[in-house]
């Protein structure tokens, strides 16, 4: 499995678990909605892949297990609704 499908696992548990769309998330986390269609068809640069975990990381919802096979960054900011930041 690659990174790309790695990451987009992450994204589906967080948007599952937050209840919101993979085009929000996306938009939210690198300003960019079309981020969501390039990451299901692995059109995206490693960069965005870090700003995206990044993010998730920095948003994680409480209770809910990261998964075991991506390394999690230290979060940089506390955890938040992404909905409060729209």
């Amino acid at each position: 499995m690659d990174t790309t499908d790695k990451v987009l696992r992450l994204i589906v548990r967080y948007i599952g678990a937050r209840n919101i769309a993979g085009s929000t998330l996306c938009r939210l986390a690198v300003g960019n909605s079309t981020v969501w269609s390039r990451l299901r068809s692995g059109r995206v640069t490693v960069r965005t892949l870090i700003r995206l975990v990044q993010y998730l990381s920095d948003h994680w919802p409480p209770g809910l297990d990261w998964l075991e096979d991506i390394p999690r960054p230290e979060p940089s900011v506390s955890a938040g609704d992404p909905k409060d930041a729209a």
